[in-house]
């Protein structure tokens, strides 16, 4: 298993406000997911859905069992460029993070994770 790139950190940026940014290793978002969401369920509690753009990760399951965990998989056209939502039950809490894709040359993505410091501006692609 790969290393989770992932950075915690409320941030203002083109895409509006974010609460992280995650370089997922491939474009397969269940597998990725089984990396993510363990880490996120500090922040998260009681993670029941994923809110994703389809135009970044194409149309994926609907559900997925992840560990103990039965997640809804919402794909959406008119969500923000290169983001997911993490949200807990009943929408009571949620985590929006930036995504670099595992497209996006890796010398590019961690230079988007470094300047996220505020001194910069991650830009949508």
């Amino acid at each position: 298993m790969r290393d989770l790139v992932l950075r915690i950190e409320r941030i203002h940026t083109s895409l509006g406000p974010i609460d992280g940014i995650w370089a997922p290793h491939t474009c397969d978002l269940v597998q990725e997911l089984g990396q993510l969401l363990p880490a996120m369920a500090l922040r998260v509690r009681d993670i029941e859905q994923v809110d994703y753009r389809l135009n970044d990760w194409g149309l994926q399951r609907q559900s997925a069992h992840i560990g103990n965990h039965h997640i809804v998989l919402q794909g959406f056209w008119r969500s923000r460029m290169g983001t997911i939502t993490v949200l807990g039950a009943g929408g009571q809490s949620r985590v929006v993070l930036a995504v670099s894709m595992p497209t996006t040359s890796r010398p590019r993505s961690f230079d988007c994770i470094a300047s996220s410091d505020g001194r910069h501006r991650l830009v949508a692609r």
